[in-house]
């Protein structure tokens, strides 16, 4: 690793992929590459004849370097970096990942063609853009796929380690590794086993909670057995619905199934409730908020809190699944 991101394809120099290489002396790039390119402020250009639609959709040669946020334990980003072409033509597919070199089949090579298509990645063909002297997880990412017609997506951009993109290409990445025995990219066994969840909306005038509770029933030094739902209207300052229930057997097998099935630790953010009152968006007319804690039995968390325009189509689809649950159990 060098600056952020690794030498990568090839052998390239300065702490460049090989890929970057690509690029120079491109028609259509003014200059290239300068040294004073690399003295900090903006560098942005592009090669005017790679092309924006790309007719194939059969890669037969790939290779990425890029971050992605890691939601597992602490929340920084972690660096990929993969390649997956034939060594023959006629031989079978290689996905070589740090110490793995796994013959597989093209599946991957369809989910990435897949990912290209939902992020309209072909229109950064040809590109180079990025700003010099920000921290490691927005360095360049490096991203190459060559197709059977001979046609070339690749792109040298800034990197952004919550991109869709990026999130997606890692989620395509570990399911290859799984299905090839390698459980690398899975979080521990103890993290995967969910044995606290707590959701909370605020839907104006209403804030809705539905959180694990401790009770006098429950014995000391163990993990709560009650669970509860309670409904606050903010306008008639009364509580609508209060529940308290023992949690039914079954209830974390399935909260667990449901976050894998979600994607729930992929979109959890690491923030909850603001401390200071006057910050939180509770209580505020008009300002939706979605918030849930998710631990796992190792008592890690991997917690989420947003609110207003913070909330994405992602956040309101995986709270509406589980949520659609936990109201089957009151």
């Amino acid at each position: 690793m060098n600056n952020g991101f690794s030498g990568g394809f090839g052998g390239g120099s300065n702490g460049f992929s090989g890929g970057l290489g690509g690029f120079m002396g491109l028609p259509g790039l003014q200059g290239g590459f300068r040294n004073d390119d690399m003295c900090g402020g903006r560098v942005e250009k592009n090669d005017s004849g790679a092309p924006k639609v790309i007719a194939s959709k059969n890669i037969t040669d790939f290779s990425v370097h890029f971050g992605c946020i890691n939601r597992i334990g602490i929340f920084g980003c972690e660096f990929y970096d993969f390649t997956v072409k034939r060594d023959r033509e006629d031989g079978p597919y290689v996905l070589e990942f740090r110490e793995h070199r796994i013959e597989t089949d093209d599946r991957l090579c369809r989910d990435i063609q897949q990912i290209i298509d939902e992020n309209n990645l072909v229109l950064d063909n040809g590109v180079v853009r990025y700003t010099h002297g920000l921290p490691p997880e927005f360095q360049p990412y490096d991203f190459d796929a060559i197709y059977d017609s001979g046609e070339r997506l690749h792109f040298y951009i800034q990197g952004e380690p919550t991109a869709p993109w990026c999130v997606s290409l890692r989620k395509a990445l570990c399911r290859e590794l799984v299905r090839n025995g390698i459980e690398d990219l899975l979080p521990p066994k103890e993290d995967r086993n969910v044995a606290r969840f707590d959701l909370s909306f605020q839907e104006w005038p209403l804030k809705t909670m539905y959180a694990t509770i401790r009770t006098q029933d429950d014995d000391p030094g163990e993990r709560p057995v009650h669970f509860c739902k309670s409904v606050w209207n903010y306008e008639t300052g009364e509580s609508v619905y209060n529940a308290i229930i023992r949690i039914p057997d079954g209830f974390y097998a399935h909260i667990t199934e449901l976050a894998e099935q979600t994607d729930l630790r992929e979109y959890s953010n690491g923030q909850i409730e603001p401390f200071e009152t006057k910050k939180s968006p509770f209580g505020k007319p008009g300002i939706p908020v979605v918030g849930w804690c998710c631990e796992g039995e190792s008592r890690r968390q991997f917690n989420t809190f947003v609110w207003g325009d913070g909330i994405s189509e992602d956040h309101t689809r995986i709270a509406a699944v589980i949520r659609e649950y936990l109201e089957s159990v009151f």
